[in-house]
This record gives C-alpha cells, structure tokens and sequence, in this order.
C-alpha cells in the first residue's frame, strides 16, 4: 500500500513538472513573439535591407534614379546604364530599413502640414520574395525635434523618425554610381604603352623590373609604378557624357594622347582630351562614357623616352655571376667561382679576393649610356673596328653557375675618344663615358697583380 502511495506522488510530481516545463516554454516563446513584436511595431517596414531588389528614387531636386540587384551588386538602370557604388547604396538602405518609428500620429487628411503632399523625396522599394511594393513618402523636418515626417504609401498615418532619414536622401546620381576609374591592382599590370600620336614607346614586366619591350634594357620603376599605383586609384570627378561617341567633343584624339594596360589577359586602353579646371577629359574601354579625372595623370606624356629609360649597359645580378671571361686583342683571362672563393682558371693556386671582383662587377654594371645608337643595331663602332680604327677593346662575357651566358658585354674606344659599349642581350648598344675601357683594363690588371700575394 505505501509502495502504490509513493508511486503516484512521484507520477503527480512528475506530471507537475512536466506541465511547469510547458508552462515556461510557452510563456517564454509568448514573451519571446511579444517582444519581437513590439519591436516589429517600432519598426516602419516588416523586412531588412536585404530583401530589396530593385529601387525607384526621387531625390529632392526632383532627379529620378533607379537601381536593382546584379550580381551579388547594384546596377544603376535610370537615368543611364551604370555601376552602382554598393557601399554608397547599401548604406542608405541599411540606414533607412526597416526604419525606426519615434511615434506615428493620424494626418486627418493634411499632408501638405507636414510636407507630405509633395514629399521632399521619394523612395519606391519592391521586395520580390514577399512579393510587395513599398513607397515611402519623405516629408518635413518636425519643428521642435531632431526628426522628419515620413508617411508609407497611402496609409493615413505620419510616422515620425530620425532627421538622418531626411539628410540620407540627398544623393544624386553621381553620389550613388561607382566613381572608381580602373577596377584592377597596381601589381596586376604587367604592360605599359604610351602614344602621342607619331611617337610611341611600350614597355614590360618582368620579375619585378620593367623594361623597354623586347628588349632587355631597363626602363625606370621609380616613375612608371607610382603613376601606375596612382592611376589605379584614380576616381571619377565628373561624368560630362554618358556616351563615348561624344569623345571628339571633348578633345579627346586631337591630338592624340593614348595609354595602355596590360593586366593580365586584359588590355585597357586611355583615351584622354582636353584640360578644364584642374581636370582631364577621358574614355576607357570598357567604359562606354566621357569622364573626368585630375589633370596629374597627363604627367606621363610629359616624360621623355630618356626619362623612362635606365641606360645601363648591363643588366646582370652581380651575385648570380660565378664566371667571367675577359678578352682584348692581347689577352685572354677566365675567372671562376667555386665554394672556396674566386680563382684564375688556368692557375688554380692564384686566389682572388672576392672584394676586387665585385668592384669590378660593380663598375660593369654601373656603366650607363650617354646616347643610344639603336636597340637592335650594335652601332657605328663596329664599322671602325672592321678598318682599323680602334685604340682598343675589351669583351667580358658572364655566366651564372648552370654556365648560362648572363650577358656579353663589348666596349670599345675610337682613335677620336669616343667610347661605345654594347650588350648583346640587351640588343643595344650607345655612347659611354670616356676612360670606360682603360678603367676596366686597370681594375683586371689589379686583380692579376694581387692574385699572386
């Protein structure tokens, strides 16, 4: 009998419990819809941003924009075919949905008291997911407050919100289309051209140093990557046509003022016009508009083709050359590297301190044109060495450590003075300064006298 006793209290208090535990899931999912509901209340739409999929606005100077979702992005459909700026409108959605209502009163039909006959501004919303369109009419500021009138479509109710909902929609079309003038990285470019019309010089990446194309003579990275950095930061300042058949108008091919990007399988061409206040007409490809951008881009056309070019003689790495082979009219020495230092070949007991042959690889490579004679023609000094008329030459022909040919340098002094050097993997060849082949001569012949202490 006491078994069956204990047996039903403890299913009573079991059923109790059970019943207690409902009892507080329920209230609390009540409590929980009771306050997602008053927040909701407080809300003036019952969706986020998010769920936004086109936009129809009219601005306060009465300008018409609209904008829907493509992509992943916004595209601006009206009043031109655009890209949207998405941090620009995703900010004044985010900022004005689902709205945040302070209070909300009836009108009693006088709208005009509060702006609203003909609202300061006006946004359309469709939600396609939900299937509804949503106009919200942006009236005045309230008279004592920090707050605006807005009322939801045809709905007889003022709602009143923050003032920052009034300010937020002073935006023209420019605020909301994307400005950015060049959608790809500094370090993508891998090609630059320039035209002016009858002249025109190109050049090219190559690990990590630029060169004049199809050449390998070094153009100058301290100018050409930070216009490149610049321009790719560069932002629209104007859009004076919305059509890049307008270009002529805006002076843009007369005279011709051209530049290229190669970025990877992309080429993007520059077209620019005339200078107005500080700024330069452009067209782009890809772009189909006349734009505006600073005037400091134009710099370019200003350098000269000397300006861009590094006119050294050589291009090697001093550190990759582990051999170098000297040769005059009267002598012939090969110096090697091995893991215990520099030596002579032919006479591996004289040893060369590693010091002398990076001075000299040192005055080899700083060896600088003074005037180039032609990228492809190894130049008029040639012709002299074949009628005699040569006070002396030396060629110096380096190798890394797979025996490849890192360069093969030729300079020669004339019976005039006048020095040329000549690399032929650099496929140029120009003027050098004076003395150039009497210093190489001197600091080899240190190295032979030092060799034998």
């Amino acid at each position: 009998m006491q078994s069956m006793k204990w047996k039903n209290t403890l299913i009573m208090f079991v059923l109790l419990a059970l019943a207690a535990s409902w009892y507080f899931i329920a209230e609390v999912d009540r409590q929980k819809k009771k306050d997602e509901e008053k927040a909701h209340s407080k809300h003036l739409l019952p969706y986020g941003a998010g769920e936004v999929d086109s936009v129809t606005f009219r601005n306060p100077a009465g300008e018409v924009i609209g904008w829907k979702r493509k992509n992943g992005g916004w595209l601006i459909t009206s009043p031109a075919i655009a890209d949207a700026d998405p941090s620009a409108i995703d900010y004044l959605l985010e900022q004005m949905i689902p709205g945040n209502k302070k209070s909300e009163f009836e009108a009693m039909g006088k709208f005009a008291d509060y702006g609203l006959e003909s609202p300061y501004a006006t946004i359309i919303l469709f939600n396609g997911s939900r299937g509804r369109t949503d106009t919200l009419g942006i009236g005045d500021k309230t008279p004592l407050t920090d707050q605006c009138y807005v009322r939801l479509g045809s709905s007889p109710m003022i709602v009143v919100t923050r003032e920052f909902t009034r300010n937020l929609v002073r935006k023209n079309l420019y605020h909301l289309r994307d400005k950015r003038f060049l959608h790809v990285s500094p370090d993508s470019i891998t090609g630059l051209a320039i035209g002016t019309g009858a002249s025109s010089a190109s050049f090219e990446k190559h690990l990590g140093t630029w060169l004049v194309s199809g050449t390998r003579m070094g153009a100058d990275k301290s100018l050409i990557e930070p216009y490149i950095t610049s321009l790719t930061e560069a932002i629209i300042r104007d859009f004076p046509s919305e059509d890049a058949g307008d270009a002529r108008f805006f002076g843009i091919g007369s005279p011709s003022k051209k530049i290229t990007l190669l970025s990877g399988k992309d080429t993007i061409t520059i077209s620019f016009g005339r200078e107005e206040e500080g700024l330069v007409y452009a067209v782009r490809s890809g772009l189909d508009k006349v734009v505006r951008i600073e005037r400091k881009y134009l710099q370019i056309f200003d350098w000269l083709p000397e300006e861009l070019m590094i006119f050294n003689l050589a291009s090697f790495v001093p550190g990759e050359i582990t051999r170098i082979a000297w040769n005059t009219p009267g002598s012939n020495l090969i110096l090697v590297s091995d893991a215990s230092g520099w030596r002579i070949l032919d006479d591996p007991g004289a040893r060369i301190d590693k010091s002398e042959v990076d001075y000299f690889l040192m005055i080899l490579r700083g060896l600088s044109f003074h005037g180039i004679c032609g990228e492809k023609n190894p130049g008029p000094f040639q012709e002299k060495a074949g009628n005699g008329s040569l006070t002396g030459s030396v060629r110096i022909v380096l190798s890394d450590s797979s025996g490849t040919v890192v360069d093969d340098i030729t300079v020669t002094r004339l019976d005039d003075g006048t020095e040329y050097g000549m690399s032929s993997l650099l496929s140029s060849s120009g003027i050098v300064k004076k003395d150039s082949v009497a210093e190489l001569k001197r600091i080899v012949s240190r190295i032979l006298a030092r060799s034998g202490e």
